[in-house]
């Protein structure tokens, strides 16, 4: 009974640890400014995400299925289940599971928010160059502004008593 949840969670840590290996090629790529390879890694993101949500709701259904063998609550968190089991072997093989998903899931979001943090370094740099670059409207009339009361706006590009 407990067999299926475990095989299943270990599906689950691997495909975390894929999941973290793309991040971190995704951090290596934003660094290297490697746009194009970071979009392909964005493409294989993606998939992992989608047989991660599989196989969480397969999780989650044999979970439901030992809580209920166990006569706990469907939604019993995984805690409970791993107190309510008889073996100690048991206890420990889920406990054990339970602890490395969660590592999986805090390292990827540690990632996560590094490579969020140097996107939006690098497109604050790119604002700046395109700041830079683009000209700005007091720079497009020919000149500087003078003052009204300066003298020599008063004058004339020709002296007429010459």
């Amino acid at each position: 009974m407990l067999q299926p949840l475990l095989k299943t969670m270990t599906t689950l840590i691997d495909l975390h640890e894929s999941l973290l290996s793309v991040a971190e090629e995704k951090t290596t790529r934003l660094k290297e400014n490697n746009i194009n390879d970071f979009n392909q890694l964005l493409k294989i993101e993606q998939k992992h995400v989608q047989a991660l949500e599989q196989i969480e709701k397969e999780r989650l259904k044999e979970a439901s299925d030992l809580a209920a063998a166990l006569n706990l609550p469907e939604n019993a968190p995984v805690t409970a289940i791993i107190d309510s089991l008889p073996e100690a072997s048991d206890r420990e093989a889920l406990e054990e599971k339970a602890t490395a998903l969660l590592a999986y899931v805090v390292d990827i979001k540690q990632q996560e928010d590094l490579n969020r943090q140097l996107l939006k370094q690098s497109l604050q740099f790119v604002q700046l160059q395109m700041d830079m670059i683009e000209p700005s409207v007091e720079s497009l009339t020919y000149g500087t502004k003078k003052a009204k009361d300066d003298p020599a706006t008063k004058r004339s590009v020709f002296d007429s008593k010459a």
